[in-house]
């Protein structure tokens, strides 16, 4: 009788694959190695659930080793694209690549600054303000509303409105009375509303 030693399985799939946030695209499957997956802005890092269908196989996420059914540690996403590369190793010593595109979400927030300067006259001169809506980011708004009140004691109160950087002025100028009026603001950009009345 001859015995020849055989080599270990070559089974080198995985059984399944989560994620701690985000859900995979296409669903998951063994024959399947790449995937796609979104999470939110607020999402700025996620983990990886892998389990080998072969008991003696090895796996790695990012290049770091992981057990089976253990979750990797925590790897951070930027905003964009991010790619997480799950290595499993058979017995045999044959590899299996998957790889996971997570795309994180830029953020809805933005930080909008207004000043108000104006300047005074005698009683029976004019009054001006100038009104200026900048937006530093990081997301570009659409729509946000600017009022401003009439000062007492002002009469024949109009204004006027012009974007830069790509900023939008909406409603129709020279208005009166009161400031209410939406703006559009990229990331960058202003609204100047100039404002006068007579005291």
């Amino acid at each position: 009788v001859v015995n020849v030693p055989r080599g270990g399985s070559s089974n080198a799939d995985l059984s399944s694959l989560v994620l701690s946030s985000g859900t995979l695209a296409p669903v998951f499957d063994a024959g399947t190695t790449s995937y796609t997956a979104s999470v939110l802005f607020a999402t700025t890092s996620i983990t990886v659930t892998p389990i080998v269908a072969d008991a003696n196989a090895t796996v790695t996420v990012n290049g770091v080793a992981v057990a089976s059914g253990a979750a990797s540690g925590s790897i951070s996403l930027s905003v964009g694209a991010n790619t997480v590369t799950v290595v499993v190793t058979a017995p045999d010593a044959s590899t299996k690549t998957y790889t996971v595109t997570v795309t994180r979400a830029p953020s809805t927030d933005a930080d909008l600054g207004i000043a108000v300067v104006g300047s005074y006259d005698t009683a029976g001169g004019l009054v001006q303000f100038t009104i200026t809506v900048s937006n530093a980011g990081p997301a570009a708004v659409n729509g946000a509303t600017v009022t401003h009140a009439v000062p007492t004691g002002l009469t024949g109160y109009t204004f006027n409105c012009a974007g830069t950087a790509g900023g939008i002025c909406g409603g129709t100028y020279p208005g009166s009375g009161a400031i209410s009026r939406t703006v559009d603001l990229p990331v960058g950009a202003t609204a100047v509303f100039t404002a006068a009345g007579t005291a």
